[in-house]
């Protein structure tokens, strides 16, 4: 299956059960799949690259249209920026990644009653959406299945959450209370999934766009950056 393929299967998703996410209509360019194209250099194929990176969704539809159809997303935002400064520190090349999401589809756009965050628990992850949730699930095996990655990164809490859902090896990342508790013990952080007849290792990063605050609470504000480092670093380690 190519990449187009893949996003036009991303669209027959029954999104009526998706709590408000809704349909993309197009992918603009380098950035997370499925509101880019999910690769740095916006590759076709897709399939063997080493590393998946998880996110929850993508974006609200106002925000998506805003993206550069050419240069994409990798300039626009905190995620990005934070992202790619942990990929190059724990050693990870950014051209042997495939970005995506638990999630498919987009946040709905503003209403006159309310403002869409795009960060958050997820629509698609609320209650009244679990059908959607199901879909999303049986898809991301899908993307699994085509990319075959050896690594995959899970950004933050509720990406954890979608992932504890999709295998019982990663149970422990079910309903995590604290970043703080989570990280005493050090092998919650890491999970090996037996699927599609091989091996799949499961990482938890915390999530970019928060990670300055986060390493600070877990860690301490002068130690937070280097900790979260060398843990993943040893872990990439006993991997490769």
């Amino acid at each position: 299956m190519s990449l187009d393929e893949l996003f036009k299967a991303s669209k027959e998703l029954n999104y009526s059960q998706s709590n408000g996410m809704i349909k993309v209509n197009e992918m603009r360019g380098p950035g997370f799949f499925p509101g880019c194209t999910g690769t740095i250099d916006s590759l076709e194929n897709i399939s063997g690259l080493r590393f998946m990176i998880l996110g929850q969704d993508f974006d609200t539809k106002a925000n998506h249209k805003e993206i550069n159809p050419i240069k994409g997303e990798i300039e626009t935002n905190t995620t990005w920026r934070n992202l790619r400064k942990l990929l190059k520190e724990v050693g990870i090349n950014e051209k042997e990644c495939f970005f995506t999401n638990a999630y498919m589809g987009l946040r709905p756009d503003n209403t006159k009653s309310a403002k869409t965050k795009n960060t958050g628990k997820s629509p698609a992850a609320k209650k009244g959406a679990e059908g959607f949730s199901d879909q999303c699930l049986k898809f991301f095996k899908t993307q699994l299945q085509i990319v075959k990655p050896e690594v995959v990164l899970v950004l933050g809490k509720e990406t954890a959450q979608f992932v504890a859902n999709a295998f019982p090896e990663c149970s422990k990342w079910s309903h995590i209370k604290t970043l703080k508790t989570f990280y005493e013990n050090e092998t919650t952080v890491f999970a090996e999934v037996t699927f599609d007849n091989r091996s799949i290792h499961f990482l938890f990063v915390i999530h970019p766009s928060l990670n300055i605050v986060n390493r600070s609470k877990i860690w301490g504000k002068e130690e937070g950056k280097e900790k979260e480092q060398k843990l993943l670093k040893k872990l990439l380690s006993g991997i490769s």
